[in-house]
């Protein structure tokens, strides 16, 4: 510190305190371990000073040196990530399933299950590698993979079945159906247990006994222009076609199944919507003066989109420039774009989004900052959360730089750069008789703040951060 004094007929005509002390920053903030705790509330870290880190809950030391020195030039000696993640041992395999491996078994990894083909998963299909009470440990439990089972075969008319003793019916099960005397087999003699989407069984197909026929098929606003027919036979094709103004929905042709109904179904033939015909023209003339058709371009129905919903569910058409907004269930976030629009080659802007659910864990405690008041009181944060941190007591938030983290697809936090700086304080003498200490931000002690020769202190409270001294000199 500097002090200079000018004095003329025994007056005191200024003073002025200089701290020229150099310094470092804050310590560099590590991923794998942190400040010691006696470092941990200083806020100045004089040239030559030295600090200590330990490794974050879930990690453990390596070879190295655990230290950095706050160097002339102001700057920190580097220190290298010398802790290693933890490790939460083999997390297990469900029978009937697999682990599927993408890489080790520590801190922060997530182990992911799949069954076997015929078996379902009961469970959660992930788990992580946290740390818990100290202790590293897997979340949730190991799922199993329960057979996929089906309800009992059809009983059908003048006919039976090889499983009517059986009690229960699992995946890959073949019954195999006979008919009684005069009543022919329609369809395939034998069928099994099968599944479409991997957690509901289902039969193979279906057998009647007896000739098999399908209603005659109707269709408004169309007609059948192949396979017209006075009565329809198991195994009978019918193709349609639409009127002029309408347009088909569905497929074309269907074919009439063994249990009596056309597969798939009829197509439905909507009415398309039009626009006034265009203008003729002196000395010219448009490509469409037979018709007089124009039909508006359309997009197809948008998705339905699994855990959410869209707009617009009563619409059958949707005409270029249409709006459809998506929204996810609670407990679900929105992933890709939440507005899509039919535009004028037919096709909707985006793809649809995602609903995907999933948690991130309590977001990362920094050295420099602490969650805003808001967030502070969450105890869940879905995928696609946001959280805002503001800097700690002594710091300031740098302008140029984000001071949030957001939860992101693989369940954890992005990354969060060190947005707080420490504050530099000064000190000026104001008058002749008093100094008052110019206040910044918030309450830190700045210690005793010393006397001058020929004079003194007078302490009217504390050393506090925006408190004012005063000083008097002697006669």
């Amino acid at each position: 510190m500097e002090t200079k004094l000018k004095i003329e007929s025994g007056k005191f005509h200024c003073c002025l305190f200089f701290f020229s002390l150099d310094s470092c920053d804050y310590p560099p903030r590590l991923v794998s371990a942190e400040l010691m705790d006696e470092y941990k509330e200083k806020d100045f870290f004089p040239v030559g000073s030295t600090v200590k880190y330990k490794c974050r809950p879930g990690y453990m030391k390596k070879a190295g040196m655990y230290s950095s020195t706050c160097n002339r030039n102001q700057q920190w000696s580097k220190v290298q990530e010398l802790c290693k993640r933890k490790t939460c041992g083999h997390p297990g395999e469900p029978d009937g399933g697999r682990l599927l491996v993408t890489g080790d078994f520590d801190l922060g990894s997530t182990a992911r299950y799949q069954c076997d083909g015929g078996y379902r998963l009961i469970g959660k299909s992930t788990r992580k590698c946290k740390v818990l009470n100290n202790k590293m440990v897997w979340t949730e439990e190991v799922p199993y993979c329960e057979i996929i089972p089906c309800s009992p075969p059809p009983e059908i008319p003048h006919g039976k079945h090889t499983g009517e003793y059986l009690n229960s019916f699992y995946y890959g099960i073949v019954v195999k159906y006979t008919c009684d005397k005069d009543y022919p087999l329609i369809g395939n003699a034998s069928i099994y247990c099968t599944s479409k989407d991997g957690i509901n069984g289902e039969w193979s197909g279906h057998v009647y006994c007896g000739e098999t026929q399908c209603p005659s098929p109707q269709i408004k606003n169309g007609r059948i222009v192949a396979g017209v027919s006075s009565t329809y036979k198991y195994n009978q094709k019918v193709s349609f076609e639409c009127i002029g103004g309408h347009k088909m929905v569905g497929s074309r042709e269907t074919l009439c199944q063994v249990d009596g109904k056309w597969d798939p179904p009829i197509p439905v033939c909507e009415q398309m919507v039009q626009c006034l015909p265009p203008l003729d023209i002196q000395n010219g003339t448009h490509n469409n003066q037979k018709t007089g058709v124009f039909p508006m371009v359309q997009c197809q129905p948008p998705p339905d989109i699994q855990n959410g919903t869209r707009s617009s569910q009563e619409t059958a058409v949707f005409p270029s420039g249409t709006l459809v907004k998506y929204t996810c269930n609670p407990g679900y976030t929105l992933i890709g774009e939440a507005t899509i629009q039919c535009i004028d080659n037919g096709m909707w802007s985006s793809p649809a989004p995602n609903c995907e659910g999933g948690n991130c864990d309590i977001p990362m405690r920094l050295d420099f900052a602490e969650l805003t008041d808001e967030y502070q009181k969450m105890n869940s944060f879905p995928v696609g959360s946001l959280v805002q941190y503001k800097c700690n007591p002594g710091y300031v938030k740098h302008p140029r730089m984000n001071a949030s983290s957001i939860c992101i697809r693989n369940q954890v936090w992005s990354e969060v750069q060190e947005f707080c700086k420490i504050i530099n304080f000064s000190f000026e003498c104001l008058s002749i008789r008093k100094i008052q200490v110019l206040s910044f931000l918030l309450e830190k002690s700045c210690g005793h703040p010393g006397e001058p020769e020929y004079g003194r202190l007078i302490v009217s409270g504390d050393f506090l951060f925006g408190s004012t001294l005063n000083y008097t000199c002697e006669e």
